[in-house]
């Protein structure tokens, strides 16, 4: 069973928003009375599972080693991440015990693209690119690189995107 430990609490994560899929996501988080130790860990527990209120959990739970690289930074890279809203904590000896409080990171699809048209444009610019695809959010950070240069997306549903 995994108790609360008070001293150390994680103020925010970065990146916020990971995507799910192959690979690690690479967290960078902040945190309130961070003590180096040997068994320093991020642990994840979906918000479906942890309600909001109770620190222990079975199953579903995710423990990935952390480092830290700043006098109030750790950093940890998880894999296995299922789409949804997770509520990381930081514990000092390998899940045992948690930090008292805990900081909201959100996983989402990867996003995938299937198509663009027209598929051929003029070099010159300007014309407006419909992507296909899957998973597309209505999110500020969503970008075209088309060509090398950088272009912000339109939304126009999940499986399409505008760009010009």
């Amino acid at each position: 069973e995994m108790r609360a430990v008070l001293p150390m609490s994680p103020l925010g994560v970065r990146p916020a928003v990971v995507s799910a899929g192959p690979g690690a996501a690479q967290l960078l988080v902040s945190v309130a009375g961070l003590e180096a130790s040997q068994a320093l860990a991020c642990v994840l527990v979906p918000e479906s599972a942890y309600g909001g209120g109770r620190q222990s959990v079975a199953g579903a739970t995710v423990i990935a080693n952390a480092s830290v690289t700043g006098r109030a930074t750790a950093a940890c890279s998880v894999e296995g991440l299922r789409p949804g809203a997770w509520a990381l904590f930081m514990s000092p000896n390998g899940g045992v015990e948690l930090s008292a409080g805990s900081a909201p990171l959100r996983v989402r699809q990867a996003m995938r693209v299937t198509g663009i048209w027209p598929e051929v444009a003029a070099d010159s610019g300007g014309a407006a690119i419909a992507v296909a695809g899957a998973h597309f959010e209505q999110d500020a950070s969503t970008s075209c690189i088309v060509g090398g240069v950088l272009s912000a997306a339109v939304f126009v549903s999940p499986q399409e995107l505008r760009c010009r």
